[in-house]
């Protein structure tokens, strides 16, 4: 895959160093937008998948080891078809890093690489009060195609 950096610079895959940081940015990404229980198991072999290449792509930004932000994603069929996708499935910066912008950058980083798979780009937002920010945010950087 070729994917450039230019418009995310602070954007890099995830290193197995990250494997903890990124456990625990899930852990409270879970428990900010989510209002289902956290199965641990079923995250570490997503996360797991993702060392393994089995189609999960994560990228971070924060130092190796250290990561404050991430964006975890699939490749995977769309469940109606025969066709493609890149499926955004958590994006979530810690909350003291949330006036940068590494949700921009990791949002870029996903369209540039849809672009370069030449994959559509699928994603969706769990509301709640507490990620209003967060929905608008998306609405901003992405051409809404439908909506709930």
């Amino acid at each position: 895959m070729s994917v450039s950096f230019k418009d995310c610079p602070d954007v890099r895959l995830a290193a197995k160093e990250d494997f903890e940081g990124i456990l625990s940015l899930m852990k409270n990404a879970c428990s900010e937008d989510s209002q289902h229980s956290f199965a641990e198991d079923k995250v570490i072999s997503m996360i797991m998948r993702y060392y393994n290449k089995q189609g999960v792509m994560i990228s971070v930004i924060g130092e190796i080891g250290h990561p404050v932000a991430y964006v975890l994603s699939e490749v995977c069929p769309v469940w109606y078809s025969d066709e493609w996708q890149i499926l955004e499935l958590s994006l979530y910066v810690s909350p003291e890093h949330r006036k940068s912008t590494y949700a921009k950058q990791l949002m870029q980083f996903m369209k540039t690489a849809s672009e370069g798979l030449k994959l559509d780009l699928t994603i969706g937002v769990f509301s709640n009060s507490r990620t209003a920010a967060k929905n608008r945010l998306y609405q901003r950087q992405f051409q809404q195609d439908g909506a709930y």
